[in-house]
């Protein structure tokens, strides 16, 4: 196709004169019709969208749900978990599902994994329940305080004896365990963003790490974070803080409930141990 010309008058298809010319009538018409009717606009909204019925049920139960969670927290401050969390390592033999290059057929083999999180010192925990579900203030407070302002929000933390029974406060809202360094890495690197000065900005390289952290901590590096992280060091709660919230997506499962949250089955809840990692990589 040759160049145009200077001077040259440019020809425009009939077709997209047609086109132009429809939409500009549409648009006089719609201008017309709002100057006689203000709020045809809002009866067009109106007549779309759908009418929702809520049954009583559905507000009973909800007042149920907030109630039995209220109750659940202040039993657990009282008395503790009793004897559901246990003080010991407790192991647990799981079937990972192996493939087979040649013949391509699925295989599974047995793995023994540690069922809780009582010898580690690094948990990465991941609220589960959206804002919409009925969760009273004294759970909103404590999740606010751990950073988990939103669904499906992970973040590092210390697990140490106080921050473990914060974690069963509200150990049905919340599903928690032990990362490897390698899955460490690897969820920094992939939905890793950091803080600075309050702004959600996302780690590009290691000049933003080594302005925030170098000075007072040492931490000059992804490398050197995934270290701090992974380890429990002394700048742990420096690294952990400059780390936001990650911001992960509903896990894919093929067991999947018709609950409200639509995501989680009854015991995707609580301590999963070493099985953290596999709930990981669905959320990823």
């Amino acid at each position: 196709m040759s160049a145009r010309k200077p001077g040259e008058t440019l020809l425009i298809p009939e077709t997209v004169l047609k086109k132009r010319h429809d939409m500009d009538e549409m648009k006089a018409r719609r201008v017309a019709n709002l100057l006689v009717n203000p709020h045809i606009s809002r009866k067009i909204v109106l007549e779309n969208n759908t009418v929702r019925i809520r049954k009583p049920e559905y507000f009973i139960k909800r007042s149920r749900t907030r109630r039995n969670l209220a109750l659940r927290y202040r039993r657990v401050q009282a008395k503790g978990m009793n004897t559901r969390a246990s003080d010991k390592t407790v192991k647990k033999v799981v079937e990972i599902p192996l493939e087979d290059a040649k013949s391509n057929p699925t295989k599974t083999i047995k793995k023994t994994l540690a069922a809780n999180s009582v010898d580690s010192s690094v948990v990465f925990v991941v609220r589960t329940v959206g804002s919409f579900e009925p969760i009273p203030n004294v759970c909103k407070r404590l999740l606010k305080e751990l950073r988990l302002d939103e669904q499906y929000d992970g973040v590092f933390l210390r697990y140490n004896e106080e921050m473990r029974r914060k974690l069963h406060l509200v150990e049905s809202l919340i599903v928690y365990g032990v990362l490897s360094k390698v899955a460490i890495s690897d969820l920094i690197r992939r939905r890793g963003f950091a803080c600075v000065n309050g702004d959600r900005t996302p780690l590009k390289d290691n000049v933003v790490v080594e302005q925030a952290l170098g000075d007072s901590t040492g931490i000059i590096c992804v490398e050197d974070l995934v270290f701090e992280i992974a380890n429990c060091g002394d700048n742990f709660e420096a690294a952990a803080t400059f780390l936001w919230p990650f911001r992960l997506q509903a896990p894919k499962s093929k067991y999947v409930e018709k609950t409200l949250n639509k995501h989680y089955t009854r015991a995707d809840y609580g301590d999963k141990g070493e099985e953290m990692e596999e709930i990981l990589r669905t959320m990823l």
